[in-house]
């Protein structure tokens, strides 16, 4: 679309371009939130349903921790944590 040219020798339809190639870059699908919901409500039970969103965050990080790490002991703990 940006090479068709018109009388002038400019490119004619500039602005359709710019915005065909923005959509082509937007995400269709919703995987990552729907997997973080998935993740949210597993971590909410009936004990748990009246943790804070700070501590429901945390968990969350500790849990994607062990997922990269493999294991609990695998984790590196440091001073800055």
């Amino acid at each position: 679309m940006s090479k068709v040219m018109d009388g002038t020798g400019g490119a004619m339809f500039l602005n359709l371009s710019f915005l065909a190639k923005a959509c082509l870059t937007i995400s269709h699908g919703n995987a990552v939130a729907e997997r973080g919901f998935s993740v949210n409500a597993a971590l909410l039970t009936k004990v748990r349903l009246s943790l804070e969103e700070t501590t429901i965050w945390a968990v969350g990080v500790v849990k994607e921790a062990i997922r990269l790490y493999g294991t609990p002991t695998s984790v590196p703990v440091t001073q800055s944590i």
